[in-house]
């Protein structure tokens, strides 16, 4: 199996192990910021806010170059802006 396959599977199965992870916590838990200010639940609502081209052009060069630059962008921005921050945990998991 090819790196790429690897990572494909890894990436399809990461809403089922944050459900496995997350799904037991309460909303306090979830919501609580960490020391860089984001929440589990912002995390997760940072990832499903990536569009896929966002994504894949990141985990692309990280798979075919040895010292990747990966495109930035704000994340704060992305994330207010997909207005996916506060939404329920199975919503986003779901996205």
């Amino acid at each position: 199996m090819s790196t790429i396959d690897n990572a494909i599977n890894v990436l399809a199965a990461t809403p089922a192990t944050l459900r496995a992870l997350l799904g037991g916590l309460d909303e306090a838990a979830l919501t609580a910021p960490g020391a860089e200010g984001w929440s589990a639940r912002d995390v997760v609502a940072h990832v499903a806010s990536l569009d896929p081209f966002t994504l894949r052009g990141r985990i692309t060069a990280m798979i075919e170059q040895n010292n990747p630059v990966v495109p930035g962008i704000d994340e704060e921005e992305t994330l207010d802006a997909s207005g996916l921050r506060g939404r329920p945990l199975a919503e986003l998991l779901d996205a």
